[in-house]
């Protein structure tokens, strides 16, 4: 993976040090950890946003119970139809 170099306040730098640290991390470490707290976050929330719409919570549900329920020989059918260039 490309390193790189940023740029912070050495108060930024010091607070991103001491986190890392409580978590026995590196300072790259921490920030992809923080990231990616970030990222659950945000998924957490659209699903609270969802659940307060029924109508549209009750579709989400319907379409994960059909992924869930799929055939699999019927998805890679469908996939072969669908990309017929990967087809040996």
């Amino acid at each position: 993976m490309a390193m790189t170099t940023i740029r912070v306040e050495a108060e930024v730098r010091d607070r991103l040090a001491a986190r890392a640290s409580t978590h026995g991390r590196s300072l790259g470490a921490e920030l992809q950890a923080m990231l990616d707290e970030m990222m659950w976050q945000g998924i957490e929330a659209g699903y609270r946003r969802l659940a307060t719409h029924r109508e549209e919570m009750a579709a989400y549900q319907a379409e994960a119970v059909e992924w869930i329920s799929a055939d699999m020989g019927d998805l890679a059918a469908t996939a072969a139809d669908e990309y017929p260039e990967y087809n040996s």
